[in-house]
């Protein structure tokens, strides 16, 4: 099995573990720190991460052209800062829809979910393609898993800073490929300098460098 396929399983063990607690079912109705979110809507969203891997093995899309990882980046409408947009508006519909399952039956949903992953990965083909179910192209699995493994680090953060707590740890895999994925998307929309300026000469820094 590819490092990156070891890298989501912890990913996703790691998530499930930090994310069911009781201060989340406390929470559930509750507003979250990401606007139009609440804590339901965006717990939800975290474990499709986990759930939609799932869903792309079951239901492969060949006939879908497969593009590479950035490709992907650019062309995903929800990256841009507009939460009101279409993309943005889907996405916070579909996982508040996920979250009508209600908090039990979400966490065992997805628990259902990891263990299937935890037997089918090792065994799926190396050329394998992935894709979330509203996505018009497929990338290589383990591309569509690097983007799941990105989710999952920064929404443990969201879920982390609406309710107060530490952040989980997890493998440094995970960091390193999160921190690429940024870094490359930062520099994309501010440029190297803005991002150079910002990480490492902090009095020439012209402001935020957020990727998305």
């Amino acid at each position: 099995m590819s490092q990156t396929r070891s890298c989501f399983l912890a990913t996703a063990e790691t998530t499930l573990k930090f994310l069911d607690r009781p201060e989340t079912s406390r929470a559930w109705d509750e507003p979250s720190a990401l606007p139009e979110f609440q804590v339901s809507g965006l717990v939800a969203h975290t474990l499709s991460q986990i759930t939609n891997p799932v869903v792309a093995l079951q239901n492969p899309k060949p006939e879908q052209e497969t593009i590479g990882l950035f490709d992907h980046f650019e062309r995903a409408a929800w990256t841009t800062p507009d939460i009101h947009n279409e993309a943005n508006t889907g996405i916070r519909q579909s996982s508040d829809k996920m979250a009508e399952k209600g908090y039990e039956k979400l966490f065992a949903y997805a628990e259902d979910c990891y263990n299937q992953l935890v037997t089918d990965l090792p065994h799926t083909a190396s050329d394998a393609t992935g894709a979330s179910p509203t996505w018009p192209h497929n990338l290589s699995l383990d591309d569509y898993l690097r983007t799941r493994i990105m989710e999952m680090v920064v929404h443990s953060d969201d879920v982390a800073q609406t309710l107060g707590i530490a952040a989980p740890t997890f493998a440094p895999e995970a960091y390193d490929l999160t921190y690429w994925i940024l870094t490359r998307l930062a520099a994309a929309r501010h440029g190297h300098s803005a991002v150079i300026a910002a990480m490492a000469r902090g009095e020439r820094a012209t402001g935020s460098i957020t990727a998305f």
